[in-house]
């Protein structure tokens, strides 16, 4: 089809209610790099995804405030989580960063002498990094939550806090590599108490 028609399929999907097959296409090839300055200003919590036929593709961290990249090797999975941090930290200053790249910290090197950012590049500190975020950090944040009436998550909170609550920043973890962590917290969790989730 793509050939005949001289097009760019995206995707083919079918309406099966009303019989219907519809094919989303483009007439350019995408861009191979998507360069920041081209990105119109963003939202606070707002990063990019990337680039269909379609245009941007943006989400915030309040739709999707969890996230898993997965694909080949090669693919661009480091290359996408590097864009992600970057946009993220040029656009909240009250923004922290724990990133923990277990690949001999090759690949967050450029984020390590940042103010905000710690870099992590072995398993050990990882976890106790993560534990002191689930001991501390969430127990702190969610004593302060339970105080203020429809107060779920980070958004929720400053919308109804009292004046002098305390405020709060994102704190972003990033992991490049994750099933490294698992496994190794996995075989840790008898003598350090964090067990992996399958």
């Amino acid at each position: 089809l793509e050939e005949a028609l001289h097009i760019f399929i995206e995707n083919i999907y079918e309406d099966r209610t009303n019989a219907l097959i519809f094919i989303r296409y483009g007439i350019r090839a995408l861009k191979k790099t998507v360069h920041f300055k081209e990105v119109k200003t963003l939202s606070k919590d707002s990063y990019v995804v990337g680039l269909s036929r379609s245009g941007l593709i943006i989400s915030d961290l309040d739709k999707n405030p969890h996230l898993l990249v997965a694909g080949q090797t090669g693919g661009g999975k480091s290359t996408f989580l590097r864009q992600f941090i970057t946009n993220l930290y040029l656009c909240n200053d009250d923004m922290e960063f724990v990133l923990v790249d277990l690949k001999e910290g090759l690949e967050f090197k450029l984020f390590e002498n940042l103010k905000r950012v710690q870099v992590i590049s072995n398993a050990t500190l990882a976890t106790k990094a993560l534990q002191e975020v689930v001991t501390s950090e969430i127990k702190k944040r969610s004593a302060e939550f339970k105080k203020v009436k429809n107060a779920k998550d980070l958004k929720s909170y400053h919308q109804n806090k009292p004046k002098g609550a305390p405020k709060f920043g994102r704190k972003i973890f990033v992991i490049d590599e994750a099933a490294q962590l698992f496994w190794y917290s996995k075989a840790n969790s008898s003598s350090n108490g964090l067990a992996a989730k399958e």
